[in-house]
């Protein structure tokens, strides 16, 4: 059997590992809750197949600490760390996402040299033991389970049996164990561990989202150095492209509200261009929302428009990364006269670009086009006029709404008032239609 050591402070997770493992690759796991504790346990001599350890514990970089003992120490395990670490060197293996199981088994499954085959095919007992915290995510027993009690094994749930309260009373007696039958190990592991999943995505603390926000910006920044091929788009990039909107939807739908998103673009260390794009879609998914003609066929086209409608400034943005708002770029002494232009025309380059998009939905080109006011896509309108789509103005508002709360956070170190801001932008856009989005924004969750 393959013995894997566990370094995680997470028990629910502990106890989903433990039992993918035993169920999976057939091996033994000793767990520990800290790195100093491994790193004893690696000292004493007992032997590993694989080293598996939380990336952060604490305020400790435990990933990092574990991996360079065995490095430094010449042991004879190989290293998994779970969660996203920047310290780490390209060659140690990384989940990402700790509650990736199939990544991880997988990687296991390489590392111990055991195949699907195998998997299916492993000699396990008759009864198989899971830990009794793997059931306390389940509503109800997706198969029967069993108490052993000397040598015997006692009926306790039979399938689709409701497992609460009645599991309180094992709890109580410091039942560590349920068993099931080899036969349903699989139909109760992957049960308990999409609900457990389930269970973790509510109380995480937002790393996850922060590791979207991380991914989506260097695809952003990806696409941004590849999309405008005079050629059109390859077929990679349009799925990278694709890939990242959807992560950016995400972000969008997972974060609560404005705070949160604000600090994990600030953790993230974001860069204003994408940091700008995705709190405007943030914004934009709430006027959507509230607004009477709004729908999820508009929420869709416009996150198109907001990963696409500034590509053309990404390489200025990352030769200049301390630019911020737009409309003040052509005034920067430092931007060549060609950058200048391209920052006067980068609407109306966008709009020509994305329309070799492969399947863009109806109409993106004439938002983008439009999102400075202009119907040519060429400079930033001085007076805003109705003849520009009812989803440019959308966007026009959202991106002003924005940059006010970033100037606020930028020049004066405090969030800006909203209050303020929208009276501010219903002088700015004084037309009755560009009025009814402001107004959308007075329950916007500040």
């Amino acid at each position: 059997m393959h013995k894997v050591l566990l370094i995680s402070d997470n028990d629910l997770l502990r106890a989903l590992y433990v039992a993918n493992l035993q169920v999976y690759v057939n091996s033994e796991t000793k767990v520990c809750t800290h790195h100093n504790e491994g790193i004893e346990i690696l000292d004493s001599g007992e032997h590993f197949n694989v080293v598996i350890c939380q990336n952060t514990i604490g305020e400790d970089h435990a990933g990092v600490l574990i991996y360079q003992h065995i490095l430094e120490n010449d042991i004879d395990s190989e290293c998994i760390i779970l969660g996203r670490e920047e310290d780490v060197p390209e060659e140690v293996n990384v989940i990402g996402d700790p509650m990736n199981m199939q990544a991880l088994i997988r990687l296991c499954a390489e590392k111990l040299g055991v195949k699907a085959r195998d998997m299916a095919l492993l000699d396990v007992p008759q009864m198989f033991p899971f830990s009794i915290r793997m059931f306390f995510s389940l509503e109800k027993s997706p198969c029967d389970v069993y108490l052993k009690s000397d040598e015997n094994f006692n009926l306790i749930f039979t399938k689709d049996q409701g497992i609460w309260p009645e599991i309180r009373k094992y709890v109580d007696k410091d039942i560590s164990n349920f068993y099931v039958h080899a036969s349903d190990r699989l139909l109760l592991i992957n049960n308990a561990t999409q609900k457990i999943i389930k269970e973790l995505h509510k109380k995480r603390d937002g790393n996850a989202t922060l590791e979207k926000i991380d991914v989506a910006e260097q695809g952003f920044e990806t696409v941004a150095q590849a999309f405008f091929d005079k050629n059109g788009p390859t077929k990679e990039v349009v799925a990278l492209s694709n890939e990242c909107m959807n992560m950016m939807q995400e972000v969008v739908t997972e974060v609560p509200d404005l705070k949160g998103l604000i600090i994990l673009l600030t953790q993230n260390k974001s860069g204003f261009l994408y940091a700008h794009s995705i709190i405007a879609a943030f914004v934009s998914d709430f006027i959507l929302s509230n607004i009477s003609w709004g729908s999820n066929a508009h929420k869709d086209k416009l996150k198109f428009v907001l990963f696409f409608h500034d590509l053309y400034l990404g390489q200025i943005y990352t030769k200049f990364p301390d630019l911020a708002y737009e409309d003040q770029l052509v005034l920067d002494k430092r931007l060549s006269d060609e950058e200048k232009e391209i920052v006067l025309a980068h609407a109306a380059k966008a709009a020509e670009a994305v329309a070799k998009f492969p399947k863009a939905p109806m109409g993106v080109d004439a938002i983008i086009r439009q999102h400075h006011g202009t119907t040519n896509g060429l400079g930033f309108a001085i007076t805003y006029k109705d003849d520009i789509s009812p989803l440019a103005k959308v966007l026009i508002i959202a991106e002003a709404f924005t940059e006010y709360i970033l100037k606020a956070l930028k020049e004066e170190g405090k969030k800006a008032n909203k209050a303020d801001v929208i009276s501010e932008l219903k002088e700015k856009f004084p037309k009755h239609t560009y009025i009814k989005i402001i107004e959308t924004l007075e329950d916007f969750p500040f």
